[in-house]
Order: C-alpha cells, then structure tokens, then sequence
C-alpha cells in the first residue's frame, strides 16, 4: 500500500452550518440541497483536476478555513459543511467505494483568521488535504 497526499484549494469558504442555507443548517431544504450539490460540484472538478485516483481504499481530509477578517468562528458548525459534500464527491468520482468510516475520514477543520492576501470577493479560502490509499 502506498500513501500519497494532494492538496485541493478553493478561494471562498462554505457556509456555516449557522447560516439558513449552509449544509446543516435550518433554512429551506431547496436551498440547503443547492449548496451541497454546489460544493460536491467544486470538490469533484478539483478531484479531476488533481488527478486523484479511482479505487482508493482510504481517504483521510484536513481542512484549513482561512478568513481575512478577524470574527471568531466555530469549526463545528463547519465540519459537516465541508465533511458532508466532499465525503459524497469523493464516492460520486469512484474515488472511494464508500464514504463510511472504513473508507473516509474528515478531521475537525482549522480556522485561521485574519489572514491577508485572500481573494478580494470573497475573503476567504479553504484548502483541503486528502491522504489517500492506494492498493498496489
């Protein structure tokens, strides 16, 4: 077996689980199921984009949330809303037969805050560390 780690980078955080349409969250269904099939979107193209390979036989992901402002966050209310879509985009791509825990594993994400240089927008990013299995 051998254990290789890609980063994946997107330069906007998801929502809180806080927030009314954040995964998790408590708003309208419609909405909260648009912003999971949109982050499960984000996290498959980068998957493609890195080249991850299909059959691994596990996948363990950090995350670092980095914001420009200076607002306390909670990373609970982040852990599903990152956990969630990319436990699924890695099963939706073959990555991964399954994202149970024999297969995934997401760790509580780290916030940083006050960090400069982010995009202008959005003020925030997050970069997702995937150590994968691979069976040789």
């Amino acid at each position: 077996m051998s254990e290789k780690t890609v980063m994946l980078s997107y330069d906007q955080a998801p929502p809180s689980s806080n927030k009314n349409y954040g995964i998790g969250g408590r708003g309208h269904p419609q909405a909260i199921a648009r912003t999971k099939r949109r982050w499960e979107q984000i996290w498959m193209a980068e998957l493609m984009r890195r080249q991850v390979p299909r059959g691994c036989s596990y996948v363990r992901a950090t995350a670092l949330v980095e914001y420009a402002d200076r607002r306390r966050r909670d990373s609970d209310n982040l852990y599903f809303p990152i956990s969630k879509p990319l436990g699924d985009s890695l099963t939706k791509v073959g990555i991964i037969e399954d994202d149970d825990p024999r297969h995934y594993a997401f760790e509580r994400p780290v916030i940083s805050i006050g960090v400069e240089g982010l995009n202008r927008i959005t003020k925030s990013r997050i970069t997702i560390m995937l150590t994968y299995t691979k069976e040789a």
